[in-house]
């Protein structure tokens, strides 16, 4: 049996993923665009370090061979590192779209009447504040409700 919390992720990631795209899509693009630029500079710098000037035709052959082995390098890097960076950037949308997929819910209950939420992120979500401030906001609601509500009993009473 699937847990109600392992639901809620896989849910999250169904209703957030134009955002997960987004997301996704700037971090790959940026970071792929500075990795092939870095890895472009280091095969220019250490190709023109390693010029066959002085070399004769017999160490031709070698260079040219270790030349291309720098370059499949450099490309089996550029590549693990964009599937490293796809994966962190999936995890990091991920645990941005929990606490948004949260505050949707409660913002859209609270228009709903039911005046009865409260948040509650996690500790790594760094929004302590926004909870809080809510949590009393909405307590202070509820006791203004109360507090008509008592008001109102009380005139149908006389």
């Amino acid at each position: 049996m699937t847990s109600s919390r392992s639901k809620r992720s896989i849910r999250n990631v169904n209703l957030t993923r134009q955002h997960h795209y987004r997301f996704l899509g700037l971090w790959i693009v940026l970071t792929s665009c500075l990795v092939v630029t870095l890895n472009l500079v280091v095969y220019l710098y250490a190709n023109e370090r390693l010029t066959v000037r002085s070399l004769g035709t017999v160490f031709h052959e070698a260079y040219m061979a270790s030349q291309h082995m720098f370059v499949w390098a450099l490309v089996i890097e550029t590549g693990l590192f964009i599937v490293a960076l796809v994966f962190l950037a999936k995890l990091t949308a991920h645990r941005i779209a929990g606490p948004y997929i949260r505050l949707k819910q409660v913002f859209a209950s609270v228009k709903d009447g039911n005046f009865d939420q409260s948040l509650k992120f996690r500790a790594y979500d760094g929004l302590e504040d926004v909870e809080t401030e809510f949590n009393s906001m909405m307590a202070e609601i509820r006791a203004a409700l109360a507090s008509k509500t008592d008001k109102a009993e009380q005139k149908q009473n006389k």
